[in-house]
């Protein structure tokens, strides 16, 4: 009979504080009509990873889990996204955004 171990280390924090957006102002600007590709950034106190999850936003618009929005402004109206920022220990930051479609004559 074979016994096998295994062995994980296991660390517990008692005050994990949320990710935070980076240097955001709260509104994006992009040019109707063209495709809008931004890049968010974010940290975690404790260094966790993060993954970004898109809540809800304009049509077509995707967030990857890294913090890439991606998005072609076919409507000339203000759009809201609404987005999460969560650590490994399931800590969460929502995040609510405007972008304003430019129209150029």
């Amino acid at each position: 009979m074979q016994l096998l171990l295994k062995r994980e280390n296991i660390s517990f924090v008692t005050d994990n504080q949320p990710p935070a957006l980076e240097t955001f102002q709260g509104m994006l600007q992009t040019f109707y009509g063209e495709d809008f590709v931004y890049q968010f950034l974010a940290s975690d106190p404790e260094g966790s990873a993060i993954l970004f999850t898109l809540e809800s936003g304009p049509e077509g618009a995707s967030l990857s889990p890294s913090g890439l929005l991606l998005w072609k402004a076919v409507s000339k109206n203000p759009h809201k996204l609404t987005f999460s920022l969560t650590d490994d220990c399931n800590a969460e930051t929502k995040v609510e955004i405007e972008v304003i479609n430019i129209t150029v004559k």
